[in-house]
């Protein structure tokens, strides 16, 4: 079994696909896969899939799209139903979703976080680096579930995996920093601004990358650009700490060189 959701949704057993062509029955058994090993209620679908006010005909519908899903998979099983109804199984009060470890590219993404993360606490900045870019790798595109209709609870799995990715990123972008690889950097920080202009953990990374990289007079000019962007399309100012920044690019502040950290985003810039 794979499944994969970092970018558009995919399940297959045995290379063969598992995935409905219908929208509703593609949030079930997205809710289903996210939620692997635990029993998801039937309110909890119901929910995800018509809202507040589900239908009266709701609870036959839903079980039309197991049945469906069990078919699914009994086809890409070679005709064994046993193995469909291991796989979803049903419980007094919803559907479980059961499959191996590790068939998850959210599994191995979280994994790789996580000791990245742990790799970076223990100085270790080469192999966090390292692994927190191949935790990203894992992604197709920046967005989750990408072609799956979604509901408050899909809706809600998106933006976590969406704000875990930025989080990530900008983590491995420090580590990068911290390595002495700005000028690297640069070209994967422009196209990053561009695409998220209010993010001012990477504006900052960005200044620096351009000072460390010599270009000073750019790297305020970057500090320039994003105050009027923040005045002009939300009414503030930048925050305290990319203000600092930019008296520290200034006056020149060796705390801004190389064997200063970034790690953690804006904290600790200057």
């Amino acid at each position: 079994m794979e499944i994969k959701v970092l970018g558009p949704f995919e399940a297959t057993l045995d290379g063969r696909s598992i995935v409905p062509s219908a929208g509703k029955a593609r949030q079930v058994l997205c809710l289903l896969v996210l939620n692997a090993g635990k029993i998801v209620p039937v309110a909890a679908l119901q929910r995800e899939v018509w809202g507040e006010r589900p239908p009266k005909t709701a609870l036959t519908t839903l079980r039309t799209y197991v049945m469906h899903l069990r078919k699914l998979i009994t086809e890409a099983a070679g005709g064994r139903p046993d193995v469909a109804k291991r796989i979803v199984t049903t419980s007094a009060t919803g559907y479980m979703f059961r499959m191996e470890s590790g068939g998850r590219d959210l599994d191995r993404y979280r994994h790789l976080v996580r000791v990245g993360e742990s790799a970076l606490r223990a100085g270790e900045v080469p192999h966090g680096s390292g692994l927190l870019g191949a935790a990203l790798d894992l992604w197709s595109g920046d967005e989750a579930l990408i072609d799956v209709r979604r509901g408050v609870l899909l809706e809600a799995e998106a933006q976590r995996l969406r704000q875990s990715r930025a989080t990530t990123l900008e983590q491995r972008i420090a580590a990068d920093l911290e390595l002495g690889r700005h000028h690297q950097l640069l070209g994967e920080l422009i196209e990053l601004t561009v695409a998220d202009p209010f993010n001012e953990g990477l504006r900052a990374q960005q200044m620096v990358a351009l000072y460390r990289s010599g270009r000073r007079c750019e790297a305020l000019s970057v500090f320039t650009s994003t105050r009027r962007t923040l005045v002009e399309q939300v009414g503030i100012e930048p925050s305290p700490t990319l203000r600092r920044l930019h008296q520290s690019i200034l006056a020149g502040d060796r705390a801004l060189d190389l064997d200063h950290s970034l790690r953690g985003g804006l904290r600790g810039v200057v």
